[in-house]
């Protein structure tokens, strides 16, 4: 999973319902490129420090994409494929610029 995009996509949107729609997106295009059950991946936005909102200028924005993956090669027999999954995270960091939310 390359999450420096999905940081860098969200922390670059004009304002909170674009940061919203991207991060959608994102998932959306994560779970079509690695053919994942769209019910097995989250996606979570996180800002540090006291920003009231996130994203919010200035604020590091975390974006955090988990999603729970079937081992290869196990048979679906009795459910099997179902019990053998493993949790995948990946985690990227990225600064919002201090003009974020500003109108030109």
């Amino acid at each position: 999973m390359s999450s420096l995009r999905d940081a860098r996509t969200v922390a670059d949107s004009p304002d909170a319902a674009t940061a919203d729609a991207r991060a959608q997106r994102v998932r959306d295009a994560l779970v079509a490129e690695y053919g994942l059950d769209p019910d097995a991946v989250s996606v979570s936005i996180e800002c540090g420090g006291a920003a009231p909102e996130c994203p919010a200028a200035g604020a590091l924005l975390s974006v955090t994409m988990r999603a729970s993956v079937p081992l290869p090669l196990v048979p679906a027999v009795l459910g099997l494929d179902q019990l053998a999954r493993v949790p995948v995270e990946a985690s990227s960091v990225q600064r919002v610029s201090r003009y974020w939310g500003v109108a030109p």
